[in-house]
């Protein structure tokens, strides 16, 4: 979503796309960040992009324009909430971390009353 084309439906779309490929990275291991040759020679040390990194950048870039659309704020908590059933310990407690946050601000963002309570109505964090 950008702020000059509003396009919920895309949104939407992109947020359960991200829970799928989330969730398959939620089950895989996350490789060592040393590299070595077929000698076992050390050769590169890599920076490793944890789960909770790439899930929280990916829901907060979709959050920051999609704020005041209950819809995707609705369904961005539903995916985070599903993820972090399934994430190991560090990346569900960043993932929850930016869920109560979007929360929180998606309650003051939102303009009509109507939206606000539907907003207050989503549930808590259930990780």
């Amino acid at each position: 979503m950008s702020p000059g084309i509003i396009d919920p439906t895309t949104a939407l779309y992109c947020i359960d796309r991200l829970g799928e490929v989330f969730g398959r990275l939620a089950g895989r291991e996350i490789p060592s960040p040393m590299r070595f040759d077929e000698k076992r020679q050390l050769r590169i040390v890599t920076e490793i992009n944890t789960l909770g990194d790439l899930a929280c950048h990916a829901f907060a870039a979709i959050a920051r324009y999609g704020i005041t659309d209950v819809d995707v704020i609705a369904r961005l908590l539903s995916t985070m909430d599903n993820l972090s059933r399934s994430s190991p310990c560090e990346a569900c407690e960043a993932i929850m971390g930016l869920r109560e946050a979007i929360r929180r601000e998606s309650e003051k963002q939102v303009s009509l009353a109507f939206d606000r309570e539907v907003v207050q109505a989503l549930p808590e964090s259930r990780g």
